[in-house]
């Protein structure tokens, strides 16, 4: 058989049954299906094999998005114009849930005898989670969200001890109706509910997108995670949950580009994802992978052309990937057969007229790990503690030395319901032990950050957004310290007595503004002084109705650094030194600096001088925003 050239179109567009007519382009079919030309079955076929150049038959099934590529880019707005189709081994294409205005997201049953999708009954009705049997053609729906609903996948057993049986649940990806963190848009977030669509769970917190899940063979979810920032800038890392919403963890450390998502695994255990350095509109980039092994010590690009972009890898037998790929100066997106071992790719299908997404391969499958959950709603509350915070990564150096942690801060973030940033409320803060350790009972399903403190009350550093789900007991080694390692067999000293509760109501977290806390001791102590005061002064703060906001302004473009005070000039001078540390490679280090105001008598007390870091270190918002409720 003589072997053809890649990437030939589709010779028909799948004719309807029994009429031989060419389908038009984009046209929803309903029932029956068209026969694929040689070119393709042969690529099927291939698939099948597992090996370039030796055609098999018959080829694998399988299902997949495909998007008019007259659409443009498969941006999130052209799937408005998607359907599902199956494809046989054969070649035949059937369309599947065709009654809906558009359909993407297929996800296969384990038994593979079920559909879940996302799909939209009008034009401009939200994308709602169903499941389609395969069997019958019945479609059933399971989420009713006021906001979209996308990205479903079937989930392994979860139960609890004392359940009489195990039962099975999905996950999707839920459009919330709370604002992100900078407040630019809404926050999407996992969430696990049974198959009838009862008792959600909420399985992230975190302020941002979450988007993207993959349940791995040991039962954890695998998913791409959207982090910002203190200046703003954004970026998507690998991270695992359990389905149940705990042990949330970074997968893969911060190797590779700066977005990253899609992931998969094979079943020769690589996690196959996609990561750009640029965010493309339709998600795509290179290929990367790691090893399920050691996911923080084995990152290798796979693909490094420009013009050839990927997205949408899904697992196929003889530890290959099913990965759509659009190339430079082409029409559409194919479907091709990815090697991660050899990096030889091949042609699946391809078609001009359409982009091919979401192929999956329509097989039963190992179910994955189940998950005995402790979570228990009863509770409202749980626990996070650390075994030793001096033991950090390599980007502290070892300047960590005991005894300059001397506090734990813990911060709450409070979304809003309206285009507005997360706003910031202090749970509390608690010592921590001299051998590093600390307990702290906190509220759950509420994003918090965590910040270690100097004996000035400066943030040496500051995790990102965590939580911990009800009666979850959640613990980390050290400050960032490498997650691949195991720590020392110890009874650290926080274990000597109850956690520290930080479990109060929303009223008595504390707000920090500009305009309410720090403007006015500095019109207090530095507006009247000769410095910046008097008419003689050589710079004096801003006056009038909107002098707060000025001085707010000013402080934040030269001498606050927003989320660092150790490294913000203004707290060099009300201090009289440079408190960067070594991990900071401040070019200033070393370099005297002048105490405002000069000499004692107006100088800021201690408490003062303690509620300007702590602005600094909550982000320097520009006033208080309105305080919470539960609900947030």
């Amino acid at each position: 058989m003589m072997k053809p050239t890649p990437n030939l179109p589709l010779e028909h567009r799948g004719a309807s049954a029994g009429r031989g007519k060419p389908e038009p382009v984009g046209a929803r079919r309903r029932g029956g299906g068209g026969r694929l030309p040689w070119r393709v079955l042969w690529g099927v076929g291939l698939l099948a094999a597992g090996v370039h150049g030796a055609p098999a038959s018959p080829g694998l099934p399988l299902v997949l998005t495909r998007v008019p590529a007259r659409a443009g880019l498969p941006t999130p707005a052209a799937l408005n114009e998607a359907e599902i189709v199956r494809v046989s081994p054969d070649g035949k294409v059937t369309p599947l849930a065709s009654e809906f205005q558009a359909a993407c997201d297929p996800a296969v049953s384990h038994d593979a005898r079920r559909l879940l999708f996302a799909g939209k009954t009008a034009a401009g009705a939200p994308w709602q989670i169903y499941e389609l049997d395969l069997a019958s053609g019945k479609t059933r729906q399971i989420t009713h969200d006021p906001l979209d609903a996308r990205q479903p996948v079937y989930l392994s057993h979860l139960f609890t001890l004392d359940s009489p049986k195990p039962w099975a649940t999905l996950l999707y990806v839920a459009t919330e109706p709370k604002w992100n963190l900078p407040g630019t848009a809404r926050i999407r977030g996992l969430r696990n509910v049974r198959l009838d669509g009862s008792e959600p769970r909420q399985v992230t917190l975190n302020p941002a997108d979450n988007l993207d899940p993959f349940q791995a063979a040991d039962g954890r979810v695998l998913y791409s995670s959207q982090h910002f920032t203190p200046d703003g800038r954004d970026e998507r890392r690998l991270f695992a949950v359990n389905i149940d919403g705990v042990d949330y963890a970074l997968y893969g450390a911060e190797q590779g580009r700066r977005y990253q998502r899609m992931p998969c695994v094979t079943d020769r255990g690589v996690v196959v994802f996609v990561e750009s350095d640029r965010e493309q509109p339709d998600g795509a980039g290179q290929l990367a992978c790691v090893k399920e092994q050691r996911p923080h010590h084995s990152y290798r690009p796979l693909t490094r052309d420009a013009d050839r972009l990927y997205r949408d890898p899904a697992p196929v037998p003889g530890g290959a990937v099913l990965v759509s790929r659009r190339v430079k100066g082409r029409p559409g997106t194919a479907l091709v057969r990815f090697d991660p071992a050899t990096g030889k790719e091949s042609v699946v299908l391809a078609d001009p007229a359409f982009h091919l997404l979401q192929a999956r391969v329509l097989r039963p499958r190992p179910l994955p790990d189940g998950r005995s959950t402790s979570v228990n709603t009863d509770f409202k509350s749980g626990v996070l503690y650390s075994l030793n915070c001096y033991d950090a990564d390599a980007r502290f150096g070892g300047h960590l030395k005991p005894g300059v942690i001397r506090a734990l801060r813990v911060i709450a973030g409070v979304a809003s319901e309206k285009p507005a940033p997360l706003a910031r409320r202090v749970l509390g803060v608690l010592p921590v032990e001299p051998d590093g350790s600390f307990s702290v009972k906190v509220p759950a399903d509420l994003p918090v950050k965590l910040q270690i403190l100097d004996a000035n009350g400066l943030a040496l550093a500051t995790c990102d957004w965590i939580w911990v789900k009800q009666k979850e007991n959640r613990g980390c080694i050290g400050c960032h310290a490498d997650p691949e390692r195991a720590p020392e067999n110890l009874f650290v000293e926080a274990m000597h007595h109850e956690p520290r509760s930080l479990d109060t109501p929303p009223k008595r977290w504390r707000a920090v503004g500009f305009r309410e806390d720090v403007f006015p001791l500095l019109q207090r102590r530095c507006g009247t002084a000769g410095c910046h005061g008097g008419p003689d002064a050589g710079w004096q703060m801003p006056a009038g109705p909107d002098a707060a906001d000025a001085t707010c302004d000013l402080l934040t473009d030269h001498y606050v650094h927003p989320g660092r005070a150790r490294t913000s000039p203004l707290v060099w001078h009300l201090l009289g030194r440079n408190t960067a540390r070594p991990w900071d490679h401040d070019p200033h280090a070393g370099r005297p600096v002048k105490r405002m105001p000069p000499g004692k008598g107006n100088a800021l007390n201690e408490v003062e001088l303690r509620r300007v870091t702590e602005w600094i270190d909550l982000g320097a918002p520009p006033r208080r925003q309105p305080a919470p409720t539960r609900s947030n």
